[in-house]
């Protein structure tokens, strides 16, 4: 059994010690053939620098090495000489973007026996290309991660601004450039405007939500089936599951990332993880922090309900800046949410989080942030709730709720939004994280429900209000919020929460069954 390519990114690494290489040449031969300078922009650990260096191994004319892939016999293998700018490896932080550009360079220049005389950076990058052109033949440039100095100072603008200039003066020389190069791809997390960045290479093809990249990152079903067969087999046997249910497991964690609404893949990194560990962890979220991310959806006064779903016009795509950033833009391109579908007659986008892997993650990490409480204790909240649903004990969930309210940092309730919806949107989130089928703000013919939960044998429906429990049941009752759910085999439990502004909890609430309610 081949070993999992798991955190190998080196095309050549994988091959020589007998790890599964997805096979994407086809893909790429069509690239080739179609153009000469590309970009591409994809979410972390989506394998972007594995496809670096494999166009890095197709221009160095290593045929042999990519002896078993599709495009073995269908290219001359011509080779050409190879600048590649990997900015996750510039010690960028520590030396400042213009000296880690340099010392790349440098090393470069002295790979090819090259003597360079300029002393800007911008300048030595032109000097190099048309030296290795003239000395050799057309160069192939490739980078990865060319947005790594700007994302890396995203809470720091002015930074960012500046290594966003430099970026701008050193890619400028590009175009005038353009007979010197043979190939042109570059690729990152976020997608900046090309006026900020690539003011002058209009002639830049943008691959992010083309339908030949569709599946270029990211593994298919087919792929999985193709390539990871025994390791499915070991997972089925051990789990005691059908293939069919395997897979819609499979699918419902780690599926679902789109870039045209069509094509689905999975996540390289978690779905091998998943693999080599055979359990159903949050492996993608565990490799980074989105702290800065759920700051910011603070910050910015959304509820996690207003991010997903969430409906764009194909505008929306095109603008990401710096000092005017839209959150949900950030979310899209850093992964944490995908386009689902798409309205191609309106031209209307839906966004949503790809998975169950995502989703859940995001939103924990969010609530620890909203709640001011370690994960040891949201996840002991997080157990009380699940029990109550499935012991049908609402008391057991309002206490929950207590402890998860209680001690929720003052900031938070300054009135960016009124009180309750604070409320509604912690208990969402939590109610998100566990997989509780629940609905939020359903409406009925007399009214709007704030909040409908089911379990396996009971629904809890919920009223939250700034005030009194009797209020709140009250409302419950006239508005008659129960009938839709009456008659059926599942037992009904009307709740009313009573908030206290000063208190910034629960004081009061009224659990009633729907069996035992008279009069209604």
């Amino acid at each position: 059994m081949k070993q999992l390519s798991l955190n190998r990114q080196e095309l050549s690494e994988i091959i020589n010690n007998n790890c599964i290489y997805v096979d994407k040449t086809e893909l790429i031969f069509n690239i080739i053939n179609n153009g000469k300078a590309f970009f591409l922009s994809r979410p972390r650990r989506f394998g972007k620098s594995l496809l670096i260096n494999t166009f890095k191994e197709i221009f160095s004319a290593n045929r042999e090495l990519l002896k078993d892939t599709w495009i073995y016999d269908k290219i001359d293998w011509k080779k050409y000489p190879i600048l590649k700018l990997d900015f996750s490896l510039m010690q960028v932080k520590d030396l400042g973007l213009t000296q880690a550009l340099d010392e790349t360079l440098q090393k470069i220049a002295n790979g090819y026996q090259l003597i360079l005389e300029k002393t800007s950076v911008s300048g030595k990058f032109a000097e190099l290309i048309e030296k290795l052109s003239i000395k050799y033949d057309k160069v192939v440039i490739l980078v990865d991660e060319y947005d790594k100095p700007i994302s890396d100072y995203i809470d720091n603008l002015d930074k960012a601004e500046e290594n966003r200039e430099t970026l701008k003066t050193f890619y400028a020389c590009l175009k005038s450039l353009d007979s010197c190069i043979q190939f042109l791809f570059i690729t990152g997390v976020s997608k900046f405007s090309k006026v900020s960045i690539f003011s002058d290479l209009n002639h830049l093809t943008d691959l992010t939500m083309s339908r030949y990249a569709a599946t270029l990152l990211g593994y298919t079903k087919d792929e999985l089936i193709r390539y990871f067969d025994e390791y499915i087999t070991i997972i089925e046997k051990e789990n005691g599951l059908s293939r069919d249910e395997l897979f819609e497991k499979m699918a419902k964690t780690y599926n679902g990332y789109s870039w045209d609404g069509i094509n689905f893949v999975y996540n390289p990194f978690s779905i091998q993880s998943f693999f080599k560990e055979r359990s159903f962890h949050h492996f993608w979220f565990a490799t980074g922090t989105a702290t800065f991310l759920v700051k910011a959806l603070k910050d910015t006064n959304k509820m996690p309900q207003d991010v997903s779903p969430r409906e764009v016009t194909l505008s929306f795509f095109d603008k990401f800046e710096l000092r005017n950033m839209d959150l949900i833009s950030l979310l899209f391109q850093t992964g944490y949410l995908t386009i689902k579908s798409i309205d191609q007659e309106n031209q209307i986008y839906m966004l949503a989080f790809p998975n169950g892997e995502v989703e859940s993650a995001f939103l924990n990490n969010l609530l620890e942030i909203w709640s001011g409480k370690v994960q040891s204790e949201v996840g002991e909240i997080m157990i009380n709730i699940m029990r109550s649903l499935q012991q049908a004990k609402p008391e057991l969930m309002i206490e929950a709720f207590k402890k998860l309210f209680a001690g929720i940092p003052y900031d938070h309730f300054i009135q960016k939004h009124a009180i309750e919806a604070i409320f509604a949107s912690n208990i969402y989130t939590a109610l998100k994280i566990i997989g509780v089928r629940e609905e939020v703000e359903v409406h009925t013919s007399t009214g709007r429900i704030d909040a409908v939960m089911e379990g396996k044998d009971c629904i809890f429906i919920a009223e939250f209000k700034m005030g009194s429990a009797e209020d709140a049941m009250k409302q419950v009752v006239s508005k008659k919020y129960h009938e839709k759910y009456a008659g059926g085999v599942k037992r009904v439990f009307l709740i009313a929460l009573g908030f206290d502004e000063a208190e910034r909890n629960i004081t009061g609430y009224l659990v009633d069954e729907l069996r035992e309610i008279k009069n209604l």
